[in-house]
């Protein structure tokens, strides 16, 4: 009676397909913004390289010259050098990270167009990780009865944006958030509303450890 009020509760999970192709359309906005953005930024950190680069080596011809203490310059040198190992570590990593966003939320999208009839698909062992990747708390009433529970990223999140795109239908599961500030209105919910970037979401998401 619980597997069957579980299935009932991934019916309840689907995503309609005109709001996710919104969220798509608004996905590949950002991928090509970022373009922009991450180019921009590869030039200025390009520069500060260079100078980092040109200021070392003036450091090291204070060196060769007695100049300045010895000990003073190699400290001097060994911060350029981290700051430049700093920069070169941002080099291009905005894009590549929003791309790692994008892929998990198509993912989840992907599982969300029928997660009843995927569920039932599935063997017994898929179905445990399937339900360890979707949910982090499943409440169980009387009567074997699941109408509220608390999903993972990036699902909390997509609920969060259907929940704001449309009325709650009776049949809707309650979706909690234990503990944490409800993060929609200015990550997927403000995309999909044109009133924030997407960035933070898909930027900072996490894997939930499955992948469709």
């Amino acid at each position: 009676m619980i597997e069957d009020a579980i299935v009932g509760a991934y019916a309840s999970l689907r995503f309609p397909s005109d709001l996710a192709d919104t969220l798509r359309t608004r996905m590949a906005e950002a991928i090509k913004e970022e373009e922009e953005c991450t180019r921009l930024l590869n030039e200025q950190l390009g520069t500060e390289l260079a100078r980092l680069e040109r200021q070392e080596e003036n450091l090291i011809d204070l060196a060769a010259g007695g100049g300045l203490d010895i000990e003073k310059i190699k400290r001097r040198i060994a911060t350029v050098q981290r700051q430049k190992d700093a920069i070169r570590e941002r080099l291009g990593d905005g894009r590549r990270r929003l791309e790692i966003g994008v892929e998990l939320i198509e993912d989840a999208l992907t599982l969300l167009s029928d997660p009843e009839g995927l569920y039932r698909r599935m063997s017994h062992e898929q179905r445990r990780l399937l339900n360890q990747a979707v949910f982090d708390k499943l409440y169980v009433y009387p009567q074997e009865r699941i109408d509220k529970v608390a999903l993972r990223p990036p699902f909390d999140e997509l609920m969060y944006t259907r929940e704001a795109a449309r009325p709650l239908e009776a049949s809707d599961l309650i979706v909690v958030d234990p503990g944490k500030q409800r993060r929609s209105q200015a990550t997927l919910t403000g995309i999909l509303l044109d009133r924030g970037s997407n960035k933070p979401v898909m930027v900072g998401a996490e894997v939930s450890g499955i992948r469709t």
